[in-house]
């Protein structure tokens, strides 16, 4: 997948097949030559080997539609995939755009975000937690304004916000910690780990029931909120989410927006971000929290 024309193509290969209701062979190959990609039957069928053997996607031939499907049920974590091979996509469009026209940049605005800080550490993290070797860093504590030596046994990464995160083991401790790359220096990897990932696989899971880092005790949770039709839509192309589901309300107009998901700080703030366009309808018990949130927040303007 290295090679940027095999990620393009593998993009829309997959985008199509997910979008258009069991294409047959003929119809993805035409569509393929539509966006200038002229590929044979048989490359057709080394991708969808590659797929299934390198990154676990299935995409297999329903003989009743007569056409191909993501197989979902058989596939792992689409979610992920299909944002790596968005942020591959996105990457190649920039850089040829910008190799024929140097000018170009002048009509692209970005977030003023420092994205790529601690970008170089991703190389060294994912080589470890690949080879299964330890991890030693000093890590730089925003709050404390204090730097501390750690040595963990790295385990998964995480993006956030355009940030990214290495979750892993802190030697001595036996508890999983969570760290921002930004904020990571002088990294060096050490032995073999000295745990076994299997032990923590219920804590790791976790972190595909939350919005962001924090993980906190509370259990899974049917989060349902209220919202209007137009902010619907954004939520819909938008997802809080991978758990999002949208059901039409009693309410003519109105639609309930539910998420399977561990309550946290950074899906509080995501909520209150939307305040006025959402109500919490259900657990009472967060939409009471939610309530006091914002009280708390109206308090702060009470001259």
């Amino acid at each position: 997948m290295s090679n940027p024309s095999l990620s393009k193509r593998t993009l829309h290969l997959l985008t199509f097949i997910r979008n258009k209701h069991y294409p047959t062979k003929a119809e993805v190959l035409e569509y393929l030559k539509d966006q200038d990609i002229s590929v044979s039957e048989r490359t057709i069928e080394r991708e969808l080997k590659s797929l299934r053997n390198d990154f676990g996607i299935e995409i297999s031939h329903c003989r009743k539609n007569r056409g191909y499907y993501i197989n979902e049920e058989e596939s792992v974590d689409l979610v992920s995939f299909f944002k790596y091979l968005e942020l591959v996509s996105i990457s190649e469009i920039f850089s040829e755009a910008l190799m024929s026209d140097n000018k170009l940049k002048e009509y692209i605005l970005f977030e003023n975000t420092p994205v790529l800080n601690g970008i170089e550490n991703l190389a060294p993290i994912l080589i470890s937690i690949k080879q299964g070797c330890k991890l030693s860093f000093e890590h730089y504590n925003y709050y404390k304004d204090t730097k501390k030596q750690y040595t963990i046994s790295p385990l998964m990464i995480k993006e956030y916000l355009n940030r990214w995160y290495v979750i892993g083991v802190v030697d001595d401790l036996n508890t999983i910690r969570i760290f921002g790359i930004d904020r990571l220096s002088d990294l060096k990897q050490g032995d073999l780990l000295s745990v076994n990932r299997k032990d923590f696989e219920e804590d790791l899971n976790k972190f595909s029931s939350i919005v962001g880092v924090r993980v906190n005790d509370a259990s899974l949770e049917n989060i349902v909120l209220k919202t209007h039709e137009k902010h619907m839509r954004y939520l819909k192309s938008l997802p809080l989410h991978q758990s999002q589901y949208i059901l039409p309300d009693t309410e003519s107009g109105y639609y309930k927006v539910g998420y399977n998901i561990i309550p946290n700080y950074e899906f509080d703030i995501q909520i209150l971000k939307m305040s006025m366009e959402v109500e919490v309808i259900s657990p009472p018990s967060y939409r009471n929290h939610i309530k006091k949130e914002i009280e708390k927040i109206y308090n702060k303007y009470q001259d």
